[in-house]
């Protein structure tokens, strides 16, 4: 007789993890912000996450590698150290140019992602905060 109960209460167990689980899949800590699903900027610096692409968009535009590597994080820099001297000046400066209509895609505490069009294809490049507040470039 027992085991005619515990086939229904073993779904019932299922079904309310199911619905506990999206549930927490729609949870918003407040901490992130996706500028095409809406914008929740709590807990967000915008300023110096704008300040960090206007960067990125101003080093490259230079044409100069070196220019580019001092927005780098550290970790970028070991990343690309091999890169960034074969780095065309015309090159750098057409990303630029297609960086400028750059959109913030999304951003957290710790990270913002632009993406932009760029040679036919949209590319998403990723600014770190570091510890001074500031945010560099992490990927490109």
């Amino acid at each position: 007789m027992k085991m005619k109960y515990l086939k229904p209460f073993m779904l019932g167990i299922m079904i309310a993890a199911v619905f506990h689980l999206f549930q927490v899949m729609n949870c918003d800590d407040g901490n992130t912000v996706s500028l095409n699903g809406g914008s929740n900027v709590s807990g967000i610096d915008m300023q110096k996450i704008i300040a960090g692409g206007n960067a990125v968009e101003k080093a490259f535009a230079s044409g100069d590698s070196k220019k580019v590597e001092e927005i780098l994080t550290d970790e970028a820099k070991v990343l690309y150290k091999d890169e960034l001297p074969n780095l065309e000046s015309e090159d750098m400066k057409s990303f630029a140019k297609d960086f400028e209509k750059r959109t913030l895609v999304t951003a957290g505490s710790f990270f913002a992602e632009y993406g932009f069009p760029f040679q036919e294809t949209t590319y998403i490049v990723r600014l770190l905060r570091q510890a001074d507040g500031s945010y560099k470039l992490a990927r490109f």
